[in-house]
C-alpha cells in the first residue's frame, strides 16, 4: 500500500519548473494537457517518493482559491543545509531557518519567490497563487533597467502579496520611491558588487533620507 500526494497549481508547468530547481525533483511519466496546451495533470519524483500534479478545475479549490494554505508538505533529505542552499538560491522565501527539532530531525521552511518582468508575467504569477512577487527592473532582452517597471506593476499586486523590487536600486532615494509604491523588501546586487565599501553602501541605503 502506498499513498501519493496529489497537488493542484493553477500554472502546473511553473510549478513543475520550480520544483525542478530548487528541490531536485525529476519529471516522472507522461503529462496530460488541455487542448490548449496548458498541462493539466503531470508527476515529479524525488528519490523513490511520488507527487502528482494538476490544475484544479472546478470541482476543486487550492490555497489560491481558498485564499491560505490547506497542507504541509514534507521532503525528506540527506543534507537539510545543502538542500536550503539550493532552495534560497533558486529564489524561495525563507519562512523558517534550518534548526534542530525536539524529535531528532532537522529542518526548514522555505516560501516560492516568483520574479516577473511584465503585466503577462504577472498575471500568471498571481494566477499560480504566488504570494511573494519580485519585479525585476532589468529588461532581459537589452539588459536596460528602469525602476518605473517596478512602479508601473505595484497597481496591479494585491495587498495580500508581498512586494519585492529587484535590479536598478542605486539609492535611498530609489528605496522610498519604491517603498511608497508598496515594496516591502528589495533586491539590491550590483550597486553593492562594484561598491570599493559595500557595507558602507549597504548601510547608505538603509538610512532615511534626512
Amino acid at each position: 500500500m502506498a499513498i501519493t500526494a496529489y497537488l493542484y497549481y493553477e500554472d502546473v508547468a511553473g510549478a513543475l519548473k520550480f520544483l525542478a530547481k530548487a528541490f531536485g525533483f525529476r519529471k516522472f511519466g507522461p503529462q496530460m494537457r488541455s487542448p490548449g496546451g496548458k498541462i493539466n495533470h503531470a508527476a515529479m519524483k524525488l528519490g523513490d517518493a511520488l507527487v502528482m500534479m494538476g490544475y484544479p478545475g472546478p470541482k476543486y479549490k487550492n490555497p489560491k482559491r481558498l485564499g491560505q494554505a490547506t497542507a504541509s508538505l514534507y521532503v525528506n533529505v540527506k543534507n537539510v543545509d545543502a538542500h536550503f542552499a539550493s532552495a534560497r538560491k533558486a529564489g524561495a522565501k525563507i519562512l523558517e531557518q534550518p534548526k534542530n527539532t525536539n524529535y531528532g530531525a532537522r529542518r526548514y521552511g522555505a516560501e516560492t519567490l516568483v520574479e516577473v518582468h511584465d503585466e503577462d508575467e504577472l498575471r500568471r504569477a498571481l494566477d499560480a497563487g504566488a504570494s511573494l512577487v519580485g519585479v525585476n527592473n532589468r529588461d532581459l532582452s537589452t539588459m536596460e533597467v528602469n525602476l518605473g517597471t517596478a512602479a508601473r506593476l505595484a497597481p496591479l499586486i494585491p495587498s495580500d502579496v508581498t512586494m519585492v523590487a529587484e535590479s536598478g536600486i542605486r539609492s535611498r532615494a530609489d528605496i522610498e520611491r519604491l517603498m511608497a509604491a508598496g515594496y516591502e523588501a528589495f533586491l539590491v546586487g550590483e550597486q553593492l558588487m562594484r561598491s570599493d565599501d559595500p557595507a558602507d553602501a549597504l548601510w547608505a541605503l538603509m538610512q532615511p533620507a534626512s
